[in-house]
C-alpha cells in the first residue's frame, strides 16, 4: 500500500510538471497543442449545448413565457445586469491578484465561464478566415448561431439555479447564505475567485425577488406554500434568464463588433 502511494505520488507530480511547462511554455508547437486543447474543447461544449437544445426542443412554449415576460422584467434584469458589470469593474483594482485567477484562463485568452469558452474560438476562427482572404468572417456566424441556441436554452439553466439556491428559502439570514453559494457555485465553471463573491450580488436580488412573489402570493391565497414557491421560482427564473440573454447577448454583440 505505501509503496503504491508513493507511485501515485510521483505520477501526480509528474503530471503537475508537465502541466507547467505546458501552460507557461513557450514556441509554435506548444501553441499550436494549446489552441488544439481549446478548440476541442469548444466542440464539447458545443456539443453539450447542442445535446441541452434537443432535450428541451419541445418545450418552446416555456422559453416564450419567459422573454414575453413582461417590461419590468427587463427593466429588472437590465437593472441587475448594470449593478453586476458596475461592481465587478469598481472592485477589481482592488483585488489581490490570487484572486483574479479563474481556471478557465487554462483553455482560453482569460479567465472566464468556460461555457462561453466557444466563442473564444470562433472569434479566432472568424480572424483566421479573414486573414486567408475569405469573403465570408465565419468566426461572427459561428458567433449569431452559438449566441441563439444559448438564448433558447438559459431559461432551463436560470430554472434549475433558482430551484436549487432559491426555492422554500424565505428568510433574510438564509437568503444571504444562499446568495453567497450561489455566487461561489460559478467557481466551477472557470470564473474567477473574486467574480464568485461578486455574483452573490445578483443572486441576493433574485432571492429578493423570489420572496417578494412568494409573500406577495401567500396573503392572496392562504396555505398554499408550494403554489407560493412555484409563483416565486417563476418570477425569479424570468429576472435571471433575462438577466443572463442580456450578458451574453454584450457579449456577442462586442464580439461581433471586433470582428
Amino acid at each position: 500500500m505505501k509503496d503504491t502511494l508513493i507511485g501515485y505520488r510521483y505520477l501526480v507530480l509528474t503530471v503537475l510538471s508537465f502541466l507547467l511547462v505546458f501552460l507557461l511554455g513557450e514556441g509554435d508547437l506548444l501553441s499550436l497543442a494549446k489552441f488544439a486543447i481549446s478548440l476541442s474543447f469548444s466542440g464539447l461544449i458545443v456539443g453539450l449545448v447542442l445535446e441541452e437544445l434537443w432535450i428541451n426542443r419541445s418545450k418552446f412554449n416555456f422559453v416564450l413565457e419567459i422573454y414575453f415576460s413582461g417590461f419590468l422584467a427587463y427593466l429588472r434584469a437590465f437593472l441587475i445586469a448594470v449593478t453586476t458589470i458596475t461592481l465587478a469593474i469598481g472592485v477589481y483594482p482592488f483585488v489581490p491578484k490570487f484572486l483574479r485567477w479563474g481556471w478557465g484562463s487554462l483553455i482560453s485568452s482569460g479567465p472566464t465561464n468556460v461555457l462561453l469558452q466557444p466563442f473564444d474560438t470562433m472569434e479566432k476562427v472568424g480572424a483566421a478566415s479573414v486573414a486567408q482572404g475569405s469573403s465570408v468572417n465565419w468566426g461572427a456566424v459561428l458567433i449569431v448561431l452559438f449566441w441563439a441556441v444559448l438564448v433558447f436554452i438559459l431559461p432551463f439553466w436560470a430554472q434549475t439555479e433558482e430551484l436549487i439556491f432559491r426555492k422554500g428559502v424565505n428568510s433574510w439570514g438564509k437568503i444571504c447564505v444562499k446568495s453567497l453559494q450561489f455566487g461561489l457555485t460559478h467557481l466551477i465553471v472557470g470564473i474567477p475567485i473574486y467574480m464568485g463573491f461578486v455574483l452573490a450580488v445578483p443572486g441576493f436580488l433574485f432571492a429578493w425577488r423570489y420572496k417578494y412573489v412568494h409573500d406577495r402570493f401567500l396573503k392572496k391565497i392562504e396555505d398554499d406554500e408550494l403554489k407560493a414557491q412555484e409563483a416565486g421560482v417563476a418570477a425569479s427564473t424570468a429576472d435571471h434568464a433575462i438577466y443572463n440573454a442580456i450578458l451574453i447577448s454584450l457579449l456577442a454583440l462586442l464580439l461581433l463588433l471586433g470582428s
